[in-house]
């Protein structure tokens, strides 16, 4: 009843929904609520924490800090970040559907229980005024059965997820559609073998600070309604067993739509030009604010893969906010970027490049484009490298293709392109099940070009005992042969896999002789794959 009372006390004195944010309450902290009675391993929690305090914007943590210590029974620790949340209904009205609140705004903590057994939970709140904080609380909670997060290892130039290899392949979803629609279409897209949903934030699409538009109150103000998007689409991708990665922004915001932006000092920001941006101190502290609730949203979600920097934004920008979100996350959820050079590739808090190729008109076009992208980010990056696609795939060979290429000369997985939300890319993902086989980011796989007759395109990757192979007809060969130089002597095992579905379609046993292996590819189209291991 007491936490009733607050909640609806504190809905009186603010509505931020309407742009009401100021609170002038003495500060409270009741006993908590959890989400579920049983916790698990890497699986979300949810604590809702009735508060009443003191403040005019409640999305700045200088005015008002909701956090939690969690320590495990290891004694392992972290600090975990808390948000203003509100719950919304989708409402239908004359002019369509719409989102209407529902119940008063609440404090929130998300996260992850990181060990078994026991966790210790004590919660706190600093406003201007005063500190509060409640009795510590303990829940067990069992043993792993979900995937877990993902991570980059050290050394390692593929991702791991809850510690087992993870191939992303996918695409780039739709933007400016419904939820109900982008909800449906990662459940189908999930179905056709994607493992990577990539969600490129912007001021009309799910943008959490903006000056005009629906939900956006300017700098420093965060869209409620779009937040509650996020955490649907993340649902959504924890439901079908897939991940997001999340992009900063778009470049539009620095460009054409600069005088909208809040930022801008024509808005009333810090930043008289769209280069301020990224060295003005003022805006960096603001921008952090926002990393800081956007994480505190996700943290408890294994299906949050990372975040993309701007495609735009200079290495030392990158670096500050990848140290910020590896501080926030408990599980440091990889942070990739475009521009840098090799000094910023090595920084702990970097977790990935990104590279771009382009679908062109003929396969083996495509083929060369991804296949340069890829060793140029592997040349200057120890890390792994991901693929955006700039352009559209036309049909389902066409993503077929790059995605083999990606993955058979270096790549993290496939590509990510443009996804159009009506297209059946079933066929397409198959790079994405090549890990059920082999301990993939254990690998130290090297470019291993193989050997092929005029009128094929090839490239592959090999260890001392392992190696993948992708081969593409350009045109009818005489001679359809391919051999691969190999390390080490003896017999190998050769899978031909099926392209489409990444299923074993033959099987041999081959001696190498004069440390190569020299195969017949089978009459089953135009695209060969192959895996190869020493016996």
């Amino acid at each position: 009843m007491i936490a009733l009372l607050l909640a609806a006390s504190l809905a009186e004195q603010f509505n931020p929904v309407e742009g009401k944010f100021a609170s002038a309450e003495e500060l409270k902290l009741e006993a908590p609520a959890l989400d579920t009675a049983n916790w698990t391993q890497f699986a979300p929690v949810e604590i809702t924490v009735p508060l009443t305090g003191t403040w005019s914007n409640p999305f700045d943590p200088t005015q008002i800090e909701v956090r939690a210590l969690a320590i495990a029974s290891d004694e392992s620790y972290a600090y975990l970040p808390g948000f203003l949340d509100q719950d919304f209904v989708v409402t239908s009205g004359q002019g369509g559907t719409y989102l209407a609140p529902s119940g008063p705004p609440t404090w929130k903590i998300r996260f992850a229980p990181w060990r078994d057994r026991a966790t210790e939970v004590t919660l706190e709140a600093i406003d201007s005024k005063s500190r509060a904080r409640l009795k510590p609380f303990k829940k067990a909670a069992e043993k792993a059965s979900g995937p877990g997060f993902a991570f980059t290892p050290k050394g390692s130039k593929y991702f791991t997820r809850g510690g087992t290899s993870f191939l992303p392949v996918g695409v780039t979803l739709a933007p400016k559609q419904s939820i109900a629609a982008t909800v449906a279409r990662i459940e189908e897209l999930a179905k056709q073998g994607v493992t990577l949903c990539r969600l490129v934030v912007s001021p009309d699409w799910l943008g959490l600070e903006w000056t005009s538009g629906e939900g956006y109150f300017g700098l420093g103000k965060y869209n409620l309604q779009n937040a509650w998007r996020m955490d649907r689409i993340l649902d959504a991708a924890a439901k079908s067993k897939i991940c997001v990665l999340f992009t900063l922004g778009n470049t539009e915001e620095l460009d054409s739509a600069w005088n909208q932006n809040p930022y801008s000092s024509a808005k009333g920001g810090p930043c008289a030009a769209s280069e301020d941006f990224w060295t003005n101190l003022k805006a960096r502290i603001q921008y952090k604010k926002k990393l800081r609730y956007w994480v505190a949203r996700i943290n408890g979600s294994p299906s949050a893969f990372g975040f993309e920097s701007y495609v735009s934004a200079p290495a030392y920008w990158s670096h500050e906010m990848a140290e910020d979100i590896r501080d926030l996350h408990v599980y440091g959820i990889p942070f990739g970027a475009h521009l840098g050079d090799t000094t910023f590739w090595n920084l702990d808090a970097v977790g990935f490049r990104l590279v771009t190729a382009e679908f062109k008109d003929s396969p083996s076009a495509t083929f060369t484009s991804v296949v340069s992208a890829v060793q140029k980010g592997r040349d200057s990056c120890g890390k792994p490298v991901l693929v955006l696609m700039v352009n559209a795939a036309k049909d389902t060979a066409d993503a077929r293709i790059a995605n083999w290429a990606s993955l058979a000369s270096g790549g993290a997985g496939g590509v990510l392109f443009a996804d159009s939300p009506t297209k059946d890319w079933s066929g397409s993902f198959a790079v994405g099940a090549v890990t059920s086989k082999y301990k993939w980011h254990e690998r130290k796989f090297e470019l291993q070009t193989p050997t092929v007759a005029s009128g094929f395109l090839a490239t592959g990757i090999a260890d001392e005992n392992t190696g993948l192979v992708f081969v593409y007809e350009s045109t009818e060969p005489e001679q359809k042969t391919v051999t691969v130089a190999v390390r080490r002597g003896g017999t190998y095992v050769v899978e031909w896999l099926d392209p489409s579905t990444g299923g074993v379609s033959k099987s041999e046993e081959v001696r190498a002789q004069d440390s190569k292996l020299t195969l017949v590819m089978p009459n089953t189209g135009k695209e060969h794959v192959f895996l190869y291991r020493r016996k």
